[in-house]
């Protein structure tokens, strides 16, 4: 049998110019189809010297198709051009007819009978081929296994065969534009072969080839997942610290109207109470999108806010309460947006419904991802101090990794309640100090990091409650001096309260008698109180300490040693806090039928408020003195609460 190469010719590459800026992008993944057939026809002559000769003919059909895809990853040259190869395994079913006649002139002794044409049966196996991609042009080149050794005629296909060469279409602009391409083309080669080696022989071949090759791009989804929750199950309320008087609290919100102006209100916000990733949160933003290892595609984001909860106690002035609770849904900003083809952020602003006109700071994340023609992902971040914030990457619905990149659990509820928990809470909000970035790998699965949040590792910040009836206009605040007084010191370096907030220093909340101040704990200020009767309340993680109340003017300074308290001059020394409350004491006098009531209390912290009633109707004191029938005395009640919100047990006129 005599084995021939039979190569296929088509059309010429296309020349595709390139932009500059193709040339920075990376490699493009490719699953690989292939499907085709080809036709081989052919006659062969064979005139040896002797008295006989040889003739037949032949017709081969091949169909094959891939069983399974094949990876074409596609490498981008300097010029920007497109190149790649890969190795194709096509499943192949052949069949093969033809014929032999052998003929011998008159004389010669052989008597050979003809062997008329006939069926040479099926060949089904694998064909192995090579798939090339260069400069526009591809190329599908393999070699046919295996023979048929039953078959009495020549093999006009063994040896490589090209399958496909052309560009077809398939070129650097189609292949970036990143949808499925599909080269499809068909070539004819006709052989003509003569040879005179042992006699005369000839042979005619016709080779016809028709393929399709179909480039899919390898898609994978992706899912990033921003989110912030309070990691404590309470917080503190910003506009209800400390137990306050109903009427600072109306005018802000609540849950509940009163007619009785006497009442004290608490309140508290419920947090999201864990630690770890999974659970409800403060806010969510969610972007996903496709990525085929050149652009980002079918981008699509949406944003979700948990429920905000806060519980209210209202306190009557006859030792009644009445509990309620106040929901809302946040409605500030959630953003996910592609940038460029491989650039994506998100940005996730979540605000507290329930407290109006924007009081309180909103807690932020930011987050900037590009991704890697791999796949792998890498993250920037930017957060509050406060809440907790954590990230979440998922690929073709699998998990690659959990990231918290600010765990506030280290702070412990009591720490965010009061005013410490105000002072952690503001530092939290206005501090968009944690930064820091992720990678991701295609490969990950299940990673987990947890980052400790910058809020437990500094000195927690001062929580100053200056208690004073000149609420925060009767408030300074200055630099004290290296040495000397720092009364002085801040009444010749001063600023209003306002001023020190605008330029950063402190944060403040003035509520109802109460000023509460946030300062870092290395600052060197001071706080003056110009009102006699002051007192100052100093939180730490450790315990709440109250100096006061002053003389002349209560003077608050924060350095690295610790804060230091002064009435006017003099260093006043820490008690412990007013857990007592006051003692109201009565007068009682006579005018005809009506007797008039006259009421003293006293606290070692300061009274905030006397509350009198005739049974269980509260009646309004005039100048601390309450007129009724004298009928009416056995009826009559009182009692004081301290501006710690200690609250007396009602009592009754003595001997009446």
């Amino acid at each position: 049998m005599i084995a021939r190469r039979l190569a296929v010719a088509a059309a010429a590459a296309l020349l595709i110019p390139v932009a500059a800026a193709e040339a920075d992008g990376g490699p493009l993944t490719f699953d690989v189809a292939v499907a085709g057939s080809q036709t081989v026809t052919g006659t062969y002559s064979y005139q040896p010297p002797a008295c006989w000769s040889f003739q037949g003919s032949s017709h081969q059909t091949t169909a094959f198709h891939t069983d399974a895809t094949s990876r074409l990853v596609l490498q981008r040259g300097p010029d920007g051009s497109l190149t790649g190869t890969t190795r194709v395994v096509l499943k192949a079913s052949t069949e093969r007819q033809g014929g032999l006649d052998i003929r011998q002139p008159p004389g010669c002794v052989f008597g050979l009978p003809p062997a008329p044409p006939g069926d040479c049966g099926t060949r089904v196996g694998d064909f192995d081929a090579q798939l090339a991609v260069k400069a526009g042009r591809l190329r599908l080149q393999g070699a046919p296994a295996g023979t048929f050794e039953s078959c009495p005629l020549w093999q006009p296909t063994s040896g490589a065969a090209i399958l496909l060469d052309a560009d077809g279409g398939l070129n650097d602009a189609a292949l970036d534009a990143g949808g499925t391409v599909t080269a499809t083309a068909a070539g004819d080669l006709p052989q003509h072969a003569v040879s005179s080696v042992q006699g005369s022989s000839t042979i005619d071949t016709d080779t016809r080839s028709s393929s399709t090759v179909t480039l899919t791009p390898v898609v994978h989804h992706y899912e990033v997942q921003l989110q912030g929750w309070i990691a404590q199950p309470h917080v503190v309320d910003p506009l209800t610290p400390v137990p306050l008087p109903y009427l600072a609290v109306a005018l802000t919100g609540g849950c509940m109207y009163i007619t009785n102006f006497d009442s004290f209100v608490a309140s508290t916000f419920h947090g999201d109470g864990h630690a770890g990733y999974d659970g409800t949160h403060r806010g969510l933003e969610v972007a996903q999108f496709d990525w085929d290892g050149s652009r980002i595609t079918n981008f699509a984001e949406h944003g979700d806010f948990g429920v905000t909860s806060r519980d209210m106690v209202y306190h009557g002035p006859l030792g009644e309460s009445w509990p309620c609770s106040q929901t809302g849904r946040a409605t500030k900003a959630a953003s996910a947006a592609p940038v460029g083809d491989s650039d994506f952020q998100l940005k996730l602003s979540a605000a507290n419904p329930l407290i109006p006109l924007d009081l309180a700071p909103t807690a932020d994340q930011e987050l900037a991802g590009h991704i890697d023609p791999d796949g792998t992902l890498r993250l920037h971040y930017d957060a509050d101090l406060f809440p907790s914030a954590g990230l979440r990457v998922l690929r073709d619905g699998q998990e690659l990794g959990t990231y918290v990149i600010n765990d506030t659990s280290c702070v412990p509820e009591p720490d965010m309640l009061g005013p410490l928990g105000l002072g952690l809470l503001t530092r939290g909000l206005v501090s968009h100090d944690v930064h820091g970035s992720v990678t991701v790998a295609p490969a990950d699965a299940h990673a987990l990091r947890v980052d400790r949040s910058p809020l437990c590792a500094t000195p927690a910040p001062v929580a100053l409650d200056v208690i004073s009836n000149g609420g925060a206009g009767a408030i300074r605040i200055g630099t004290p001096a290296a040495n000397g007084s720092a009364a002085a010191a801040a009444r010749a370096h001063s600023m209003t309260l306002a001023a020190a907030q605008r330029q950063g220093l402190l944060t403040a909340t003035a509520r109802g008698g109460h000023v509460l101040i946030s300062m870092p704990a290395d600052t060197r200020l001071s706080v003056v109180a110009d009102r006699r009767g002051a007192v100052a309340a100093i939180s730490t993680t450790a315990r709440t300490t109250v100096y006061g109340p002053a003389h002349t003017n209560l003077v608050v300074t924060a350095d690295r040693t610790g804060p230091t308290v002064r009435d006017g001059s003099r260093r006043l020394a820490p008690h412990p806090a007013d857990r007592t409350p006051p003692r109201t004491h009565a007068r009682v006098t006579r005018h005809g039928h009506i007797a008039t009531i006259h009421l003293t209390a006293t606290d070692r912290s300061g009274v905030a408020t006397t509350v009198a009633a005739l049974g269980s109707h509260p009646v309004r004191l005039r100048r601390d003195s309450l007129r009724i029938p004298a009928t009416s005395l056995r009826r009559a009640r009182f009692f004081s609460i301290d501006v710690f919100g200690n609250r007396e047990a009602p009592r009754r006129v003595a001997g009446r």
